[in-house]
């Protein structure tokens, strides 16, 4: 009977702004990593020699064949760790530390959040110019969107 092989998982992120009363979390599809609910995500501590702009963690898990990992970034792809691949005498990721909201080169945060399984998140992109606005200033501020899903099948 043999034991399935175990690796130190490293987390280490940079965030710019992070106010005195919030946290980094990790969530991922691991029951240590939260299972992806964000109630239950593996939380980072900030590294002290940082001025809490770096935040790491440690975790240990069993070598699954693929290990997803996301930071509630508004990518369409999340970021994604292979310990099968990357781990070196047990250990992965060490030495690598990513920059919250910036992936291959493009920053994209989003101000969204799931806080329940029953909650997904849909992307929405809009191309060209598909809102029209009578005065500029109007057009150069964010606007929030509501979207309400609705049966075409039948007549309300």
């Amino acid at each position: 009977m043999s034991v399935a092989p175990r690796t130190v998982l490293h987390f280490s992120v940079e965030v710019e702004t992070v106010r005195p009363w919030e946290y980094v979390f990790v969530t991922g599809s691991l029951p240590v990593l939260g299972g992806w609910i964000p109630s239950n995500a593996f939380i980072l501590f900030p590294d002290p020699d940082s001025a809490r702009q770096r935040w790491e963690g440690e975790v240990e898990i069993g070598l699954d064949p693929e290990l997803v990992v996301s930071k509630w970034e508004s990518f369409l792809s999340p970021r994604s760790v292979l310990p099968t691949v990357e781990s070196v005498s047990g250990v992965c990721h060490l030495h690598v530390t990513d920059k919250f909201g910036w992936s291959s080169g493009k920053n994209l945060v989003s101000e969204a959040s799931l806080m329940g399984k029953s909650q997904n998140e849909i992307l929405l992109r809009f191309h060209g110019n598909p809102f029209k606005f009578c005065k500029k200033r109007y057009a150069e501020r964010s606007y929030c969107i509501k979207v309400t899903p609705f049966d075409l099948r039948h007549r309300e």
